[in-house]
């Protein structure tokens, strides 16, 4: 918290829902900090919600204690409640629902379900074992037992409807925050600017079959695609055989930028692009980059995966691009012969339709809390 990675957003958007609903929101954000040496938090405000940041030190105790520890947060959670744990520890939110049943209602946010194996950055055995044992509970037990449950997708609604009360919330956008608004980068008009926004691990994000298919579409017309979010050295870490890919010319690579800089460069942009295969993670979860690139007002060529369907009008906010390679290829030629007049006309509705306005789940919201707190 509070812009450094999509979770962050997503929370701040869930936030602001509930604090337009009517409801003081606090946010209690717990996670590792390898700079300090003993646990320590602090306190501040963001976007009319009280943040609560709990940090501990990196090492196994630091992380038992931000996956296990109840007795840190509780303190902060006012008799009377409604308490959102977004993707937390199963063993918290089971004692949540146990030890105060009768003092405050626990609902988890679940927008993701990976593996152990699957999640970038583990590295330990010792963790690895940890988070699988923790994301089984969460995601096949302790979530079923819940009273109601926010999700963001129809996937995992299907997937908990029968055991619970369900919400479905994308990625929501506030509208109102400047970065929405910033001056363009000065991008050469002549050619079309595709850009991806993201961190695309080993699988999550399919960069190399994208960029390929891109390239083979454009038949020699001119194009860049600028890659934010990871740089050429650490593609080819996770991408070591993909050197055609990192050495492309159209292709630069940005590495990590803030958040309003990357939201800037998409701003400047034409095309998001987004590549995904079908998968239980790509349609458990929404990209928050989707959600982000719609809100300003760049169409996007991405994949079918998640909820991404019931957001693209074909041609006119983006392509929901086919699998099929082939036909993936003549999607994408159509960008390169529609011309500069109906890429703005497109950027131009898309701008309007605000199609993740966090206003359109408000009432949503309080009806769902309204729902639980009645029973």
């Amino acid at each position: 918290m509070p812009d450094g990675t999509a979770s962050a957003q997503l929370i701040r958007g869930m936030a602001k829902i509930a604090v337009s609903a009517g409801y003081n929101v606090v946010i209690i954000d717990v996670g590792i900090d390898d700079s300090i040496s003993h646990a320590g938090e602090k306190t501040y405000e963001m976007d009319e919600a009280k943040v609560v940041a709990i940090r501990y030190p990196k090492s196994i105790k630091g992380e038992v204690l931000k996956r296990f520890s109840y007795k840190t947060i509780k303190k902060h959670i006012p008799d009377g409640s409604v308490v959102m744990f977004y993707n937390y520890s199963s063993l918290v939110m089971l004692k949540s629902f146990i030890y105060r049943k009768k003092k405050y209602i626990s609902i988890p946010i679940i927008t993701e379900w990976y593996s152990a194996g699957e999640i970038e950055g583990i590295k330990s055995f010792f963790s690895c074992c940890l988070k699988k044992i923790d994301i089984d509970l969460r995601m096949r037990i302790v979530s079923k037992i819940a009273p109601g449950i926010i999700v963001a997708s129809k996937y995992l609604e299907n997937y908990y409807k029968s055991h619970c009360k369900t919400l479905v919330i994308p990625t929501v956008i506030n509208y109102e925050q400047k970065k929405w608004y910033q001056d363009k980068l000065d991008f050469n008009q002549k050619e079309i600017n595709f850009v991806y926004a993201g961190s695309p691990g080993k699988k999550k994000d399919n960069l190399t079959e994208i960029i390929r298919l891109i390239d083979k579409a454009s038949e020699g017309a001119s194009f860049t695609i600028r890659i934010v979010g990871v740089s050429r050295d650490e593609f080819l870490e996770l991408h070591p055989d993909d050197l055609d890919v990192a050495d492309n010319r159209h292709c630069i690579f940005m590495g990590y930028l803030p958040h309003e800089k990357c939201i800037q460069v998409i701003l400047s942009s034409d095309y998001s692009i987004l590549y995904r295969e079908n998968n239980r993670i790509s349609n458990a979860g929404f990209p928050t980059k989707f959600a982000e690139s719609m809100a300003c007002g760049i169409p996007q060529i991405v994949t079918d995966t998640s909820d991404i369907r019931d957001y693209i009008k074909e041609d006119k906010n983006g392509i929901l691009l086919s699998f099929d390679k082939m036909k993936a290829v003549d999607q994408i030629k159509r960008i390169f012969l529609s011309g500069r007049y109906q890429i703005d006309e497109n950027k131009k509705y898309i701008k309007e339709i605000k199609l993740f306005d966090y206003h359109n789940y408000v009432e949503p919201m309080r009806e769902f809390i309204n729902g639980l707190v009645s029973k």
